[in-house]
């Protein structure tokens, strides 16, 4: 089988859900300056990237076989390759039930003018984003956007308009389907961003962790 460009989901982001604690922040690309009065100015020069970052589980003798597959898949990405990743620590909207978002059709329905905010249609009746919810959706070939609310609302009249950060690119487009109990981003790993498994001999895979940031 030849390897995709992008991994799917199940091809190494489900190999690697942990139980340890996953770090997952915006790596910020901004230029600052000055004035001697204590002025400062700040520039965005690009995006924000999210940038993941958590040790993997330790497997015992009969799993040696998953750390290894692990570390092998890890090894082929190389430096074009990406993969889906969804973080495992995530469980879904705050305050909406996300039992009733298992076969809804949530989509994008429309933008402010200047990109911060994001209406949604097709959630249920009494559904309340709160801040710090995500979401995920396709842009492009093979890309994903994963947005973070950063301020609430109630769902009325069928649709919520939400503030969202990092704003959503212009290739996002009205009619985007949105995944909410499972967001994922489109993750890289860069030099030195995989520590492979360590193993003993008859016993156990121990020791192995990765940072990734995103690609766009």
């Amino acid at each position: 089988m030849t390897l995709p460009d992008l991994y799917p989901l199940a091809f190494l982001g489900d190999l690697i859900a942990t139980r340890a604690e996953v770090s997952l922040k915006l790596q910020r690309y901004d230029e600052m300056s000055g004035g001697g009065d204590g002025r400062r100015w700040a520039a965005e020069l690009a995006p924000p990237l999210w940038t993941a970052s958590f040790d993997l589980n330790n497997l015992s003798r009969d799993c040696i076989g998953r750390a290894r597959s692990t570390d092998a898949r890890f090894r082929a990405l190389g430096t074009n390759r990406a993969f889906l990743w969804a973080d495992p620590t995530y469980s879904g909207p705050a305050i909406g039930a996300p039992a009733h978002l298992v076969n809804a059709d949530v989509r994008v329905a429309g933008f402010s003018a200047d990109r911060t905010r994001i209406t949604f249609s097709g959630l249920p009746a009494g559904f309340e984003f709160a801040a710090g919810d995500r979401f995920s959706a396709p842009w492009g070939t093979g890309r994903y956007y994963l947005g973070e609310i950063a301020d609430g609302g109630a769902v009325a009249g069928g649709s919520v308009q939400v503030a969202v950060y990092p704003y959503p690119p212009l290739s996002l487009q009205v009619g985007a389907q949105i995944e909410l109990l499972r967001p994922v981003c489109r993750m890289f790993v860069p030099d030195d961003g995989y520590t492979p498994y360590s193993y003993r001999r008859g016993s156990a895979a121990t020791g192995a962790s990765v940072t990734m940031l995103e690609k766009r």
